[in-house]
C-alpha cells in the first residue's frame, strides 16, 4: 500500500478527513518542537536545529528523488531540487546550521508563501498512506518548521531588506529556470503552466500575461507575509516617538 502502484493508490480529497488530520499534525509539530527547544540551553538548541537540518537534507536529496524517479518513474528532468519548495527546504537546512540572515530572508517567504499554499492546495492526486503523499507533506512541514524554529528559538524575523533580498533572488531564479524549463520540458516554479491540481494559478492568463500575473501573485505573497512585521514596527516607532512626550506632559 505504501509503495503501491500510483494508478491503484487512493485518491486525494482536498480538505477531506485525511487532509485535515495531516494539517493538524503538521501544525502541532511546527509549534511544539520550537516551544520545547526554547527550554533547552544554547547547545541543546543548536543540536536540535542540526537534527532538523539533517532530516531535511536526507529527505530532499537522499530519499525523495530516488523514490520518485527510481521506484515510480517520475521524469528526472522534473525532479531536480529546483522547485521553490525544495530550494526553500535546502535553504532552511542551511539556515538552521548557520543562522544565516540571507537564508532566513529566502526561507521565510518561500516556505510560508509557497509551503503553506502547497499544504493547503497540494499538487498531488495521491492520498495516505502512500509514500508519495508522506514525502510531499513531510518535506513541506520540515521547511516550515525550519522557519518557525529560527523565529521562536533563534529570535530571527524579516525586515524590509528581507523583502528586497527575496524579491531579487526570486527574480534571478526565474531568469535561470524559465529557459531551463523550455530546454528540459519541465515546469519549475510553475513558470510555463499552472500545476496539475486546482490552484489560484488556474485563474491566470497564458503566455507572457501568465508570467506577468505570476509576478503579481508572488509580490502579493511576499508583501502580505511582511505586512504584520511592518505594522508592528510602525507601532513601536510611534510609541517610542510619542509616549515619552506624553509622559513628560503629564508630569509637568
Amino acid at each position: 500500500m505504501i509503495f503501491g502502484a500510483l494508478d491503484d493508490a487512493p485518491r486525494f480529497e482536498l480538505f477531506g478527513p485525511a487532509h485535515w488530520v495531516t494539517l493538524l499534525a503538521i501544525a502541532v509539530m511546527v509549534l511544539a518542537v520550537p516551544l520545547w527547544a526554547r527550554r533547552l540551553d544554547v547547545r541543546g538548541q543548536d543540536r536540535v536545529a542540526w537534527w532538523i537540518a539533517i532530516l531535511i537534507l536526507v529527505e530532499e536529496l537522499v530519499i525523495k528523488i530516488p523514490v520518485r524517479v527510481g521506484i515510480f518513474d517520475f521524469p528526472l528532468a522534473e525532479e531536480l531540487p529546483l522547485h521553490l519548495c525544495r530550494l526553500g527546504a535546502i535553504a532552511g537546512a542551511w539556515l538552521l546550521m548557520t543562522r544565516s540572515e540571507w537564508a532566513f530572508d529566502l526561507v521565510y517567504f518561500w516556505a510560508l508563501g509557497g509551503g503553506l499554499l502547497a499544504l493547503l492546495t497540494p499538487d498531488i492526486r495521491i492520498a495516505p498512506p502512500h509514500i508519495i503523499y508522506g514525502l510531499f507533506y513531510s518535506g513541506h512541514a520540515l521547511e516550515i518548521l525550519a522557519v518557525v524554529y529560527a523565529m521562536v528559538v533563534f529570535g530571527m524575523r524579516p525586515h524590509f531588506r528581507s523583502v528586497i533580498r527575496c524579491a531579487a533572488a526570486t527574480q534571478l531564479l526565474v531568469l535561470f529556470l524559465y529557459p531551463l524549463n523550455v530546454w528540459l520540458g519541465s515546469n519549475y516554479l510553475f513558470l510555463n503552466k499552472p500545476p496539475g491540481e486546482a490552484s489560484i494559478l488556474d485563474q491566470l492568463g497564458s503566455g507572457w500575461v501568465y508570467l506577468a500575473q505570476m509576478e503579481l501573485v508572488a509580490a502579493f505573497f511576499i508583501l502580505g507575509f511582511y505586512l504584520p512585521f511592518w505594522l508592528w514596527d510602525i507601532r513601536v516607532s510611534f510609541w517610542r516617538t510619542f509616549a515619552p512626550r506624553r509622559r513628560s506632559q503629564r508630569i509637568g
